[in-house]
């Protein structure tokens, strides 16, 4: 998808709820659906650009950067 194309579809999410969990997924945190709707705003190092994802893929803990 192009930056527009991408905009756009981020743009028709009805909550802002719905369009952080669409930006975490798609801007380069590399998430699967399950870990980002298990996130927890605790699990946000905002300093250090990093998501801790528990209980991902194989049942198992890891960070995850959040950087651009």
């Amino acid at each position: 998808m192009s930056a527009k194309e991408v905009a756009r579809l981020l743009a028709t999410e009805p909550t802002l709820r719905e369009r952080v969990a669409m930006e975490i997924a798609y801007y380069g945190a590399g998430l699967r659906l399950g870990e980002v709707l298990r996130l927890k705003i605790a699990d946000i190092d905002s300093v250090r650009m990093i998501l801790r994802v528990d209980q991902g893929k194989g049942k198992k803990d890891r960070n995850g950067s959040c950087g651009q």
